[in-house]
């Protein structure tokens, strides 16, 4: 039965068996060395004990798509419905969070609050599986923040045009 030992850096330590040995603090980059080695070496290098320590690096494996897709479709946990129309994956709609927060800011609030409330609701009824919905609530938030910024500056404009005509 052979004997093992490692070392810290420091102290070494030993004899162990390969059992005792798996019970130690070894690291890939631990030195070890048992009768047969010439020197020293690195855990992950030592043919005879680095796939005991699990040291060994698993193969890669190539799959097909229909083998990655089923492999995908397991991962998914139950609690998340899945988005999916066709058998094909949707991406969730953008929200149009950003845009309508910036625009209830600094430009008009009642559409500004509107298109808040719509695209908050996007993510919420993607996650819950009804994409329509989030498609119906992305769009609805787009056209309350675009109608919001032409408003905006449709008011800016005629109160330019105003203080130009006043100015004369």
């Amino acid at each position: 039965m052979k004997r093992f030992f490692y070392s810290d850096g420091e102290n070494q330590f030993g004899p162990f068996t390969i059992e005792e040995l798996k019970e130690k603090p070894i690291k890939p980059d631990t030195l070890i060395w048992y009768q047969g080695l010439e020197e020293w070496t690195a855990a992950s290098d030592a043919a005879l004990i680095k796939e005991e320590l699990g040291f060994v690096k698993k193969p890669v494996v190539e799959l097909s798509d229909e083998e990655l897709e089923q492999q995908m479709q397991e991962m998914i946990p139950a609690s998340i419905p899945e988005s999916k129309l066709d058998g094909h994956f949707k991406k969730m709609p953008y929200p149009w969070l950003v845009e309508s927060i910036l625009l209830t800011i600094f430009c008009c609030q009642p559409l500004g609050i509107v298109a808040i409330i719509y695209a908050a609701q996007v993510e919420s009824k993607f996650t819950k599986g009804d994409y329509e919905g989030a498609k119906k609530a992305s769009d609805n938030a787009a056209l309350f923040t675009k109608i919001g910024l032409f408003l905006t500056a449709g008011f800016v404009l005629f109160y330019f045009i105003i203080a130009l005509g006043a100015g004369m």
